[in-house]
């Protein structure tokens, strides 16, 4: 009859150094941690039960060494707004001092369209802008089209609209640094 042994091993591993100076190179090759550019911009609506848009401000920044510095920043508002209170933004558009040193002074005031069409798609397809905001989903759909067709698909809602403008998903991400 054969005597079986249990041996029970304890072992404390050390780790070489080579292996934290491959972490750390391969960290150096992935690029850039943020992107050249940023939009950031907030909205404000009514506060009627369906909070529809009445302006927002945007800023368009570029990374400069570690720090994003504002290159444009502007005014808009919904495309159906009242006179009157288009009035009110255009006054406002008149006195305000733009954070971006130019001569003559700039501070666009567009429509919802213009802005999107003038500022935020070109920001996101040529420059890869970063798109930031406090309650972006919120924001977001602020600027959306009415008129969408919403279908119920995979147990996710997407939405399908008959207008040329481009389609665009939304996915929550999260950063942590420790």
């Amino acid at each position: 009859m054969k005597t079986v042994y249990d041996i029970f091993v304890r072992a404390y591993a050390i780790a070489t150094k080579e292996k934290k100076e491959r972490k750390r190179a391969s960290r150096k090759n992935d690029g850039p941690k943020w992107p050249q550019h940023a939009l950031v911009f907030d909205t404000e609506t009514r506060i009627t039960a369906d909070q529809s848009l009445t302006f927002g401000v945007y800023r368009l920044c570029e990374l400069v060494e570690d720090r994003y510095r504002v290159t444009q920043e502007g005014i808009f508002y919904a495309d159906d707004l009242p006179a009157t209170d288009r009035g009110v933004l255009a006054a406002y558009q008149q006195t305000a001092i733009s954070d971006v040193p130019s001569f003559p002074p700039e501070f666009p005031l567009y429509s919802r369209t213009e802005f999107m069409r003038r500022v935020f798609w070109p920001a996101i397809k040529r420059d890869g802008a970063l798109v930031c905001g406090l309650n972006l989903p919120f924001d977001l759909s602020r600027l959306a089209l009415p008129g969408a067709k919403a279908t119920k698909t995979n147990g996710r809602s997407r939405c399908h609209s008959i207008r040329t403008e481009p389609r665009t998903r939304t996915f929550p991400t999260f950063s942590f640094s420790l």
